[in-house]
């Protein structure tokens, strides 16, 4: 096997096995996001239940006018009260919401009225009303909290409503009625996700019933909110997530066709050499136990070679005379034989090999055919991507003497690197530019193993026409390694060989020994 193609066959592996990678690593990437997508569309898309407890509470207390009994201002709650001491009533009205997760918004609304009530004491239809608004209507927000809590104090003039009350009754001679003062706390509360799927408003409200127009009184306590009783909401929060939904969905198509792109980049790049290796690792793996890996090769001389079709076959020999399967494998590795030797000189033979692989890292190459420097023709052979016509026209080209022109050496003996260390495998091309200082140019040797004088042919670009071309050059410094850092952009590869110094050389003295035996 010729360097170039050993060259070619580790090329084509890595870059086959590069792409793989890089598919299966984007594969699983999608997959990845195609899952967690789901995972957090189904969690969000379940039904959550939060619990709930409301609770609202009126502390007020009474403040008595000046007087040789009561020492005490302010009198507390739960009492029974003489209205004429009465000069004043405070009051401070509490609603508390508690429910047992975060994350949840509301938006929430109160006022307190003071209303001024006068109706029947049977029927309880009014008479007289009105209602004065003491605490204007205020709006506010608890976000991502699991907790809300009104508090407002207010204090009222007894007298006040109380002298209106008496004034309307004693002008209308209403014998039987009543006169109450209510103060109300009004609560709206409004929760801001969308997701709730009952109905999300409530509205509460909690009152302080303060009797007019008597001599003693007794303030009690209405509330619509249901004292520390618990209540549940039910959440559901598939529409707003359901855009996890739609990545979830997108992501599994792609996953799909990547996981087919990359079954069909294995299958069409899988050539009879990667067959070859998978059969003999697979054998090996499953009668490990069975085979014996030689370091060289088997001395056949003397033996009879019997070969078998299948392994199976082998497996049955081996068991019958009980000996073991040798495996040895040629330098190409290209060919592997499993042997069983016996003591009557017969060795059975099962072979794995490459039946073509001359064809499988053989790019199409084209061929020119040229006249080489003993007058005979021989083949100059390129790759199918170089234009046929710019090869004989270069080919049509002066040949390029390596000594005929005036070159500025490269520097490439301070950048070379031993053989065990990293580099870049090179080659200084020159041909005649200008009159002299002719720049040397580093290009791949494509493989080839190159001399100081050898003609070759060479891509580059004519700046005149701004096109490719191809044209002759000389090697003014073999085949060498620099340091990788020193090559600044991609190299351009050797065509192909015309001539080597070695038979020009061999050529003059021919001609030199010919002419003087003439």
């Amino acid at each position: 096997m010729s360097e170039l193609e050993i060259k070619r066959r580790q090329e084509y592996k890595k870059n086959r096995k590069k792409w793989i990678m890089i598919q299966i690593i984007a594969l699983a990437l999608i997959a990845v996001i195609a899952l967690g997508s789901f995972l957090i569309y189904d969690r969000m898309n379940r039904t959550y239940y939060i619990e709930y407890t409301e609770s609202s509470n009126i502390d007020y207390k009474v403040q008595y006018k000046e007087n040789e009994f009561f020492k005490e201002e302010w009198i507390g709650k739960d009492q029974e009260y003489i209205a004429s001491l009465i000069n004043a009533i405070s009051a401070d009205f509490n609603y508390k919401l508690d429910i047992d997760t975060t994350g949840v918004g509301f938006e929430y609304k109160y006022k307190i009225d003071a209303t001024l009530l006068v109706a029947d004491k049977n029927s309880g239809n009014p008479y007289f009303t009105v209602t004065n608004n003491i605490v204007p209507l205020t709006s506010t927000s608890a976000r991502r909290s699991n907790n809300l809590e009104i508090n407002e104090s207010v204090m009222i003039d007894y007298n006040e409503y109380n002298d209106i009350a008496s004034e309307f009754v004693d002008t209308y001679a209403l014998k039987n009625s009543s006169s109450t003062l209510i103060l109300t706390l009004d609560v709206e509360v409004l929760s801001t996700s969308e997701q709730f799927e009952q109905s999300n408003e409530n509205k509460y409200s909690t009152s302080l019933n303060i009797p007019l127009v008597t001599e003693t009184l007794n303030i009690h306590l209405t509330s619509s909110v249901p004292e520390s009783e618990s209540k549940v909401i039910a959440y559901n929060g598939a529409e707003s997530q359901q855009a996890f939904y739609v990545v979830g969905i997108v992501s599994s198509i792609l996953a799909v066709i990547l996981a087919l792109t990359l079954v069909v980049f294995i299958q069409i790049t899988k050539n009879e050499d990667i067959t070859y290796e998978a059969r003999v690792r697979k054998l090996v793996n499953a009668y490990s136990s069975y085979i014996q890996r030689m370091t060289g090769d088997f001395d056949s001389e003397g033996y009879q070679t019997v070969m078998i079709k299948t392994f199976t076959e082998m497996l049955g020999i081996r068991d019958t005379i009980q000996s073991p399967i040798l495996m040895t494998e040629n330098s190409d590795e290209t060919m592997t034989r499993f042997l069983i030797p016996t003591n009557t000189k017969i060795l059975y033979t099962f072979e794995i090999k490459v039946d073509n692989y001359d064809e499988i890292y053989s790019r199409h190459e084209n061929v020119e055919i040229v006249e080489s420097l003993d007058g005979t023709e021989e083949a100059l052979i390129f790759e199918e991507n170089v234009d046929a016509e710019a090869v004989a026209e270069a080919l049509a080209q002066p040949d390029v003497i390596l000594s005929e022109i005036e070159y500025v050496p490269d520097d490439d003996a301070e950048f070379e690197v031993a053989p065990e260390e990293p580099g870049v495998e090179v080659v200084g091309v020159v041909w005649p530019e200008r009159s002299k200082n002719n720049k040397v140019y580093r290009y791949d040797p494509n493989g080839e193993e190159l001399h100081e004088g050898d003609m070759v042919l060479v891509p580059t670009k004519d700046a005149a026409r701004d096109r490719e071309v191809i044209r002759k050059a000389a090697i003014s410094h073999g085949n060498h390694r620099v340091e990788p850092e020193h090559i600044k952009h991609p190299l351009k590869k050797i065509i192909g060989v015309i001539k080597r110094k070695a038979e020009s050389i061999l050529s003059s003295s021919a001609d030199s020994e010919n002419k003087d035996n003439k």
